[in-house]
């Protein structure tokens, strides 16, 4: 009976100590959990008071922003107008450089039909013909009474003269009407079997026709021109104005950066981040006095340990006291107490920061080497340019001395070429073949009349 109690109350022993067992486990659990969840709730309330942080800051940017909002959009209506004003002339300055070729086309089909013309009435009136000089004269003639319907035209717009223009343009027609008698009086006094008066008046006609056309062409040509001017110079009005815009624009929206940069910003680090530490000389003293004693105390007891796993756990603890050499004690250090002459970097930021630093320096010796190369260049440049300026003064010189030979004075050639002969030029220099050809054909008469007249001498010898 004794016997069966004491395994009995073996038996309940190893069920309390199974029970406790559990219940330890299961209280270290719920402690765990309990830590976790502290954590858990840490990290939450961190997170939720940077999002706060966050808010707080957009909330700042949004009534910064809102603040500027008028002046931004006066701007932007500002350049929007500027650009449609800009647009509009560019149209309008295309229209009119169409309109120009357009109207040069015009004019060069009247200049055609101009020469037609002439070629008919020296198919009428031959260069060579006697009276050649009378007829060209008139038909080449402009009278007063054409002239009328453009100064009717150019005076419509002035209603309060308009009776005193009458009554002066009334003794003009007069007059032009009694010149056109006169010359119809002396081209009929001209007229002989072979010349037909009718169709040299109507090719007269027809050419004082195109004349006028011509005329109120080249007056809208002008027109345009002063007006393509004027939108010229109101185009670059406005794009002065646009650049002065887009000026402020760019200095209000650095104004705007600045503001946004000098708010404040909160950033969440974690303590092993932050590098930013100033040394108390007496607590680094005080902690390193510590570690050397603790390295002494560890090299004594592993020199103590004389067996097989000692020496491997003593080769353990020499492998890791080499390693932990490099690694650097920041006990004894502390945080400043202000950050504003810090600079914040995170450590990839820190490590392109060294990398750009290393391709900038290989960039500055590329840049000292190129700028020492640029320079041997230059001076070489600089040589030939010297020699080049010697042999182009001598032969200005030579080309000045061959004008003054042949001209006597000295003459922009590069003008000649760009400026065209005048219509009375080229009127003159017409009339002066036409002269030229009929005293050649006159020369030519009289050169047979002269041999005539010695074979006749001769005959009579």
């Amino acid at each position: 009976m004794q016997e069966f109690d004491e395994v009995r109350r073996i038996e309940l022993v190893y069920e309390k100590d199974q029970l406790k067992g559990e219940v330890n486990k299961l209280i270290d659990d719920f402690d765990e959990e309990i830590r976790e969840m502290q954590k858990e709730k840490y990290r939450l309330e961190s997170d939720l008071k940077n999002a706060e942080l966050k808010l707080i800051l957009l909330f700042e940017e949004l009534i910064l922003l809102q603040s500027m909002e008028s002046r931004d959009q006066e701007l932007m209506a500002q350049l929007g107008q500027c650009k449609q004003q800009s647009d509009m002339i560019s149209q309008s300055i295309k229209d009119i450089t169409t309109d120009l070729a357009k109207k040069t086309k015009e004019i060069d089909v009247i200049r055609e039909n101009q020469d037609v013309l002439m070629t008919k009435f020296h198919g009428e009136c031959a260069p060579d013909h006697e009276k050649y000089p009378e007829v060209s004269a008139f038909f080449e003639k402009r009278t007063k009474k054409r002239r009328k319907p453009e100064k009717r035209e150019k005076n419509e717009d002035d209603d309060d003269d308009e009776d005193g223009e009458e009554e002066e343009e009334e003794p003009e027609d007069e007059d032009g009407e009694d010149s056109d008698g006169d010359d119809e009086d002396n081209l009929q006094q001209l007229a002989d079997g072979d010349l037909k008066i009718d169709v040299i008046e109507g090719l007269r006609e027809e050419k004082l026709d195109l004349h006028d056309a011509g005329e109120k062409i080249l007056t809208h040509m002008h027109q345009l021109e002063s007006k393509r001017k004027k939108l010229d110079t109101q185009s670059r009005q406005i794009k002065m104005n646009m650049d002065e815009t887009m000026e402020e624009i760019a200095d209000f929206q650095k104004e705007k950066m600045a503001k946004m940069n000098e708010l404040l910003v909160s950033v969440v680090l974690k303590v092993r981040q932050i590098q930013n530490l100033e040394e108390d000389t007496k607590k680094t003293a005080y902690w390193h006095k510590i570690k050397m004693q603790e390295e002494a105390d560890k090299q004594q007891q592993m020199e103590n340990d004389d067996d097989f796993d000692g020496d491997d756990e003593r080769m353990d603890g020499l492998n890791r006291t080499r390693d932990g050499k490099d690694e650097i004690d920041y006990r004894g250090f502390f945080l400043p107490d202000t950050c504003n002459k810090s600079v914040l970097f995170t450590r990839n930021q820190l490590l392109q920061l060294i990398e750009r630093q290393r391709e900038l320096d290989i960039e500055v010796e590329d840049l000292k080497n190129k700028a020492t190369q640029a320079k041997v260049m230059q001076a070489k440049v600089m040589k030939e340019n010297r020699l080049k300026d010697k042999i182009v003064e001598e032969r200005k010189r030579e080309y000045e001395e061959r004008q003054m030979l042949r001209f006597g004075n000295l003459v922009d050639l590069d003008s000649l070429e760009v400026s065209g002969p005048s219509q009375v030029v080229l009127d003159l220099q017409r009339k002066f073949g036409k002269t030229e050809q009929l005293s050649i054909r006159q020369v030519e008469e009289e050169q047979s009349r002269l041999q005539q007249t010695q074979r006749e001498l001769t005959g009579c010898i």
